[in-house]
C-alpha cells in the first residue's frame, strides 16, 4: 500500500487503488492516471451516499486524497509496478531493455523529433533520468506507445537529429 490513511469512508477505495497500482502492465490502460481516475470515481460514489455535514467532510477528504495521489503517487506507482510486474517482456521491450543509456537517449530524441518536436534534448535527458529504473523505463515506453500509437523501439539505432 502507498499512503497509510485512517479513513473509514474511503478504505475500500484506497484498497482498490492499491490493487490497481499493483496490477502489472497498466501502461496500456493509462497507468497511474487510470488508477487515480478510478480512485476518484470510487470516492465520488462514496460521497454521493452521505448526507448533511458528512457530505462536505467527505468531499474535503476526497479532494485531499486526490491531491495526495497526484503529488506523491508517481513513485508509489513505479515501485508497485516493479514489484508486481514479474512479466515476460515483449520483443520490443526486450530490445529496448538491452540498449545502453546513450542508445536509449538517441532513440527517445528521434522518437520525439517526430511525435513532439518542441521537446528539447535537455527535456528528453531529464525524462530519461526520471525513468532510470528498468521497470520505470519500460513503463514509460508502454505509455509512449499508448499515447502516440507507435513504439519508440522503431527509433532504436537512430542518430539524434542535429537541430536538437
Amino acid at each position: 500500500p502507498g499512503f497509510q490513511v485512517e479513513s473509514p469512508l474511503m478504505t475500500e477505495c484506497c484498497n482498490q487503488h492499491d490493487i490497481c497500482f499493483h496490477t502489472c502492465q497498466l501502461g496500456k490502460k493509462g497507468g497511474q492516471q487510470f488508477c487515480d481516475r478510478e480512485f476518484d470515481a470510487c470516492m465520488k460514489v462514496v460521497c454521493n451516499k452521505v448526507t448533511g455535514s458528512q457530505k462536505q467532510d467527505c468531499e474535503g477528504e476526497r479532494n485531499m486524497m486526490n491531491l495526495g495521489v497526484s503529488m506523491a503517487g508517481c513513485q508509489f506507482f513505479q515501485d508497485s509496478q516493479a514489484e508486481a510486474c514479474d512479466c515476460q517482456l515483449t520483443e520490443a521491450e526486450q530490445k529496448v531493455d538491452s540498449l545502453s543509456t546513450e542508445e536509449k537517449l538517441a532513440m527517445l530524441i528521434a522518437f520525439y523529433a517526430k511525435h513532439n518536436p518542441d521537446k528539447t534534448e535537455d527535456q528528453v535527458k531529464s525524462l530519461l533520468d526520471k525513468f532510470k529504473k528498468r521497470a520505470g523505463f519500460i513503463e514509460m515506453m508502454r505509455e509512449l506507445e499508448s499515447k502516440y500509437d507507435e513504439h519508440p523501439v522503431v527509433y532504436a539505432g537512430s542518430t539524434a537529429p542535429k537541430e536538437l
